[in-house]
């Protein structure tokens, strides 16, 4: 009834998801905030559900949801510049809360404990009490999933999320969130039943990006390049996702160009430049861990800082030296990396200390590794898989056995190293894509070097007959490896004979 009186037509009533219970005192607050559900939750417009948060909040100062909502906008784009603003918003809305009634309370705390200060077991708690004062809360219920994926809870997630859509069915952002869920299982089946429910729900929700992500996870890179290549130019995720399949198939000249249009374009955009060191970063691990070349990623590296000197870097890009120390690390530069970590370390306030523990630590075994001290770099990556709340991370999982089998083979722990690295290559996790691009190729030569190793046939084929696949059309300066790589399953197939 409100919402009609506010101007929405039923048409848009309908297809709008479910005004939830706000506390608002202005009616053009409220009809904004209700624009910025329809443009987050039904579009995955985030820019202009951004824009149109921030009007709610011009007309009533006081609208706490209204700031934990544009957060939340915020947060799906994670853009740098957005994350002073994020901060405030939901400090701002955690203050209100006391105002608030209590059902609306917890939602607020919960998304506090989540992003400001990080506690999920507060974040949970507080979630479950509003999902509790109300089943049909559906952003609780939604974060309150988000929330318990992000700890690896899994099949609690998995409640969540159905209960949400069983309050709003059409709801584009949940929807895209149980396709992550499901892609993070592995469970292709369900993940397909869900994009089907995008089409006959007609959820007009951006999918391309989704779907990129599973079919990465399914191992189908041929399906992953044809849907990238289907969208228009302007689609900057399609233009990244393209320079990282590049570099996965080991197309590095490709891999190079793609990723300097990118770059173009997204500062053209977006008005969004890419650190020096990211690209310096990207460069030099290609150079390092794909080439071998580590005089190459050395100077790569050392170009960036000439440019931008880790001095120079403004508050606002101290998380761009993270990509600076790991890079240097990766090329066995150890002491420059640490004196990177350096001025990384103190150009973070505590919270940020706290958001960025877990990279902090993994930073810290990837410069042990590069030292040789690998019991430090495997205690590191082993608590590297926790944030500080004690609870697992969900920030790269798949980073967790890929650096314990390095650090393990560096060891020359064999039967480790065999089994973290074959843990790497076969889980299911949404973002692997990450490490994929660099890591998978070089990783699945090494497993079959090390099943040879140990007489097992049939995984040393299977590994190396991945690997020929994986780099079948890379640079010709690649294929020395290649050939080699059939060669030896030549040869254990004469063996088998």
């Amino acid at each position: 009834e409100l919402r009609g009186r506010i101007g929405e037509s039923l048409k848009s009533v309908r297809a709008a998801p479910p005004l939830e219970q706000v506390t608002t005192a202005s009616l053009g607050a409220l009809k904004s905030y209700a624009a910025g559900l329809q443009a987050n939750d039904i579009r995955g417009d985030y820019l202009t559900a951004i824009q149109d948060f921030r009007d709610a909040i011009a007309q009533d100062s006081t609208f706490a949801m209204a700031y934990v909502q544009l957060a939340y906008s915020m947060l799906s784009l994670s853009r740098p510049g957005f994350e002073r603003e994020m901060n405030a918003a939901l400090s701002t809305g955690f203050r209100l809360r006391d105002r608030l009634p209590e059902r609306e309370r917890y939602d607020v705390e919960g998304a506090y404990y989540l992003i400001v200060a990080p506690d999920r077991r507060k974040a949970v708690a507080a979630l479950r009490r509003a999902v509790a004062l109300d089943s049909t809360n559906i952003d609780a219920e939604n974060t309150l999933a988000f929330t318990l994926d992000d700890i690896r809870d899994y099949a609690g997630a998995d409640r969540m999320y159905h209960l949400a859509l069983a309050n709003d069915p059409s709801n584009g952002t949940i929807l895209a969130n149980l396709e992550l869920h499901y892609t993070q299982m592995g469970r292709h089946a369900s993940f397909d039943s869900v994009m089907a429910l995008f089409a006959s729900r007609h959820v007009p929700f951006p999918t391309a990006r989704l779907r990129f992500w599973e079919l990465w996870n399914r191992r189908d890179f041929d399906a992953a390049e044809r849907i990238m290549r289907a969208e228009p130019d302007t689609a900057l995720d399609a233009q990244d996702a393209l320079a990282d399949l590049a570099e996965l198939h080991g197309r590095l000249h490709e891999f190079s160009q793609r990723f300097t249009r990118a770059n173009a374009a997204r500062a053209r955009l977006t008005a969004d430049t890419v650190s020096p060191y990211l690209t310096a970063y990207r460069d030099a691990v290609v150079d390092a861990d794909v080439r071998g070349d580590a005089p190459r990623a050395l100077a790569a590296l050392d170009s960036a800082v000439h440019t931008m000197p880790v001095a120079a870097v403004p508050p606002s890009r101290v998380s761009t030296m993270y990509w600076l120390v790991a890079g240097y690390a990766r090329a066995g530069a150890p002491a420059k990396a640490r004196d990177v970590m350096t001025h990384y370390m103190a150009g973070m306030d505590t919270l940020a200390l706290r958001r960025n523990a877990v990279g902090i630590v993994r930073l810290r075994g990837l410069i042990a590794l590069a030292e040789g001290k690998t019991d430090s770099a495997v205690a590191d990556f082993h608590r590297g898989d926790y944030e500080v709340d004690g609870l697992p991370t969900r920030n790269c999982v798949p980073c967790t056995p890929l650096y314990l089998g390095l650090s393990f083979d560096r060891a020359g722990r064999a039967d480790s190293a065999r089994a973290y690295l074959t843990q790497y290559v076969e889980m299911f996790d949404g973002g692997r894509w990450m490490l994929d691009r660099v890591y998978l190729a070089p990783t699945l030569f090494r497993l079959g070097e090390m099943y040879e190793g140990v007489a097992d046939t049939a995984r040393a084929t299977e590994y190396y007959g991945r690997f020929v696949a994986l780099w079948a059309h890379a640079d010709r300066e690649l294929q020395p490896r290649v050939a080699e790589a059939r060669a030896r399953i030549a040869q254990l197939d004469r063996a088998k004979q």
